[in-house]
């Protein structure tokens, strides 16, 4: 019943299990195909009569059946999905069929594709709903120590939401589902805005301190901050965009959407927000005594002092710890293996090592034969070669199972023989073959051969997930199909091949977007100062917090997977917010003829007190998101608030 109603939902194309895979018989007169257990099995046979028959069968075990019977398996394949809202959907009405009829406690696991694809849909659900108000929520709360104004907390909250609509609404534009590397884009705008306005609301209280208020107070902020501000986001936009230059379309959205919420973000604090507060707000921006930025400043004044009287000691403290910690970078290697982005007592990794226990892989794999002209598949000599690859394909330990037109006509031409064991071969007359197809009435031949007999599948099991595994066995198919040339086409797809080729991509499309970022950022360096040498200067301190990461990831054994890729385009995006912000101040007032002591002093008074409070709020709001179960985003998170970190701090002894 199950398979029946499963068989009639229009997202489903085929079922197989025990009820509905062919069976291929023996009979007086030759051969006939039938369902390996057909309904009235139920009746006339006991349990224990239809348990041998499934383990008896060829085809059956390792494939809907465990070896000794005790597992049984439906393999349902779907039409082509859409996207990760089609896969839940299709697990629900899996789920919801076997319950309806009566099989919810004998269900003990559900794995594969569409599976993964449906929790990790659910776990990213999950993190937004959860992380995104969180992580507006410590903004908030940090934005009121800082300042004590309720507009500051009002005006980021709108802005926030703005920033964000922008980005939702060119991913929905873009036509790319709902992903992974998507879903962090909400939690990263969230944090980068609370952090730019800090910088607006910091020149708002240093105007105060002068004494300006109200609208010639607005005007003096934003004279001081709008040069870095907007170079600060065309740098992050440029880091972010970078990703675009992979050839992984998920990282693509990911990085354009962010870009254009910068952008966003750009026009809100500098042309939305300030005429606002030019017009409506009269209360005074000035540090009260008890607030987060009068203890920042205190902080600043010692750790600035410390800075400067020791900065040749954290200089080369710095480069030491990066000369001896850039070993554990070559330890870092591209892998993509879905389940390890869930926890080990997840359902979805559970189900997984159950079913590969106990019946076969669940990672498929596809080579396709193509032949020259119509009947080529039906040559002894042809099928005799897919044989002999698959035999030397089943004695792979990474594969678990396949099955080819070969499986079949073997099976007819044993059956019609009378199941005599010397028939279990391919017939050598081309003529045999022939009659065996014509009258083979089943359903499961033509899924692996088409009507003309020129295009053929081989589909196998494997039961390993990583990348880099899946890769080591397709190139052990290919050394074996070109040293042992079948005399056809073939051509690997499926799955594994997605896997297997992802590897590749990330490597790729990190250099690409790693260097884009890297030559985006200098040349706008060098247009913010005129001097090709100050926007060197000002790299060295943003390429650090990326050999951090890395080193960190090579320590915990962190791979460069889907996730991690967009890690350091984002770290070398928003580092360099930090360096404009304090190298610029510190420029201008060198060039007014300060002494330059003095005017590092008073760059840390101003645009340190801010770079210190953006880096708290980001560090705050992106470790929050290191708590998450999901590890892509407790990767994210942990990695991005190091990397912060060590902007943060090699950036200050830097300069």
């Amino acid at each position: 019943k199950v398979v029946k109603e499963l068989e009639q939902h229009p997202l489903i194309e085929r079922v197989v299990s025990v009820v509905s895979m062919d069976h291929i018989t023996a009979t007086d007169d030759g051969f006939s195909v039938e369902y390996l257990l057909k309904p009235d099995d139920v009746v006339h046979l006991s349990p224990q009569e239809r348990q041998a028959r499934v383990v008896e069968d060829r085809f059956a075990p390792r494939r809907v059946a465990s070896v000794d019977g005790s597992y049984l398996a439906m393999l349902v394949r779907p039409y082509a999905m859409g996207d990760s809202r089609e896969a839940v959907e299709l697990e629900q009405v899996v789920r919801n069929t076997i319950e309806k009829n009566g099989l919810s406690n004998q269900l003990v696991a559900v794995a594969g594709e569409v599976a993964i694809d449906s929790a990790l849909f659910d776990l990213m659900l999950k993190d937004n709903a959860t992380f995104v108000p969180l992580t507006i929520v410590i903004g908030i709360v940090l934005l009121w120590w800082l300042f004590r104004r309720m507009v500051a907390v009002v005006l980021a909250v709108f802005a926030t939401l703005g920033v964000i609509n922008a980005a939702s609404v060119f991913v929905a534009l873009s036509g790319q589902p709902f992903s992974m590397p998507v879903s962090m884009t909400t939690p990263l705008l969230t944090a980068l805005t609370m952090a730019f306005f800090i910088h607006l609301f910091n020149a708002l209280a240093h105007a105060a301190e002068r004494g300006f208020r109200g609208a010639e107070g607005v005007r003096r902020a934003i004279g001081e901050v709008e040069r870095p501000i907007r170079y600060s986001a065309v740098t992050t936009m440029f880091g972010l965009a970078s990703l675009s230059l992979s050839p992984i379309p998920p990282l693509q959205t990911f990085g354009l959407a962010s870009a254009l919420g910068i952008g966003m973000l750009y026009v809100m604090t500098v042309w939305l927000v300030p005429p606002m507060l030019a017009r409506w707000d009269h209360g005074s921006w000035s540090i009260r005594q008890n607030s987060g930025l009068a203890v920042i400043d205190k902080l600043i004044v010692r750790v600035s002092r410390l800075g400067i009287q020791y900065a040749g000691i954290i200089v080369g403290a710095t480069v030491l710890l990066i000369i001896v910690g850039s070993f554990q970078i070559f330890k870092v290697s591209a892998e993509s293996d879905m389940l390890l982005y869930f926890s080990p007592d997840h359902p979805i990794v559970q189900s997984d090592s159950l079913i590969e226990q106990n019946i076969a892989g669940t990672i498929p794999l596809e080579v396709v034969f193509t032949a020259d002209k119509r009947d080529s598949l039906k040559d002894p000599a042809r099928l005799q070669a897919i044989k002999d690859f698959q035999q030397w394909l089943i004695s792979l330990p990474e594969v678990d199972h396949t099955l080819s037109m070969v499986d079949i006509l073997e099976e007819m031409h044993w059956a019609f023989h009378g199941k005599d064991d010397d028939y279990l071969t391919i017939p050598d007359n081309p003529r045999l073959i022939s009659q065996y197809l014509f009258i083979y009435d089943g359903r499961e031949l033509y899924e692996l051969v088409n009507r003309e007999f020129d295009r053929a599948r081989l589909l196998v099991s494997l039961n390993v997930h990583g990348a880099r595994q899946i890769s080591a066995v397709i190139n052990k198919i290919e050394n074996y199909l070109t040293s042992h040339d079948p005399g056809i086409d073939w051509q690997l797809i499926g799955e594994g091949l997605m896997l297997a080729e992802l590897e590749s991509s990330l490597i790729q499309g990190q250099l690409a977007s790693g260097l884009g970022a890297f030559a985006l950022i200098l040349i706008t360096l060098i247009v913010l100062w005129r001097s090709v040498g100050a926007a060197l200067l000002c790299m060295l301190p943003n390429v650090a917090p990326l050999l951090f990461i890395f080193m960190i990831m090579g320590v915990l054994g962190i791979p460069l997977d889907i996730g991690t890729a967009i890690i350091s385009s984002v770290a070398i995006g928003v580092a360099v917010d930090d360096t404009i912000h304090l190298y610029d101040g510190y420029l201008r007032r060198v060039r007014k003829g300060i002494d330059p002591l003095i005017a590092l002093m008073r760059t840390y008074r101003t645009a340190g007190r801010a770079i210190s409070a953006t880096t708290l709020i980001l560090c705050a709001q992106f470790f929050i998101l290191a708590t998450s179960d999901f590890i892509p985003t407790y990767q994210f998170g942990l990695m991005t608030g190091v990397g912060l970190l060590a902007a943060f701090q090699i950036g200050r002894a830097h300069v």
